[in-house]
């Protein structure tokens, strides 16, 4: 396995379109360069770095994006707000801890508040 990635490997990593993956590389949100033979290259630790959206990091874990932006606003989720339009970041590293067991969530919250999902219009 080599510390370098094509930018085919990291859109199938990060759950993206390769078109995004790429963008993002060209744009800095993600670090990586362009190789004498005009190919895109991105560290794997360049991965680590990486933040995803609210919508992205709901999309690989399961959940809508309104469960992720609770988490992150409660600090239940390392975040981070976005300079100019105030969206949430969540680093990568993340996903990986919420998988893991280390549930962002406490049980029978994934996705309402709590009693909202037994509520009935009146």
């Amino acid at each position: 396995m080599t510390d370098q990635m094509t930018i085919t490997e990291v859109a199938g990593a990060l759950g993206i379109n390769r078109r995004t993956a790429l963008a993002w590389v060209q744009n800095g949100r993600l670090r990586g360069y362009k190789t004498p033979g005009g190919h895109w290259r991105v560290p794997r630790a360049a991965l680590e770095e990486a933040d995803l959206t609210a919508a992205r990091f709901a999309a690989l874990i399961g959940v809508h994006k309104i469960t992720v932006r609770r988490w992150c606003e409660s600090g239940k989720l390392k975040a981070h707000r976005a300079g100019g339009n105030g969206h949430w970041l969540i680093p990568l590293s993340e996903v990986d801890r919420v998988r893991s067991g280390a549930s962002a969530a406490p049980a029978g919250t994934a996705g309402a508040r709590q009693g909202e999902a037994q509520r009935r219009p009146e």
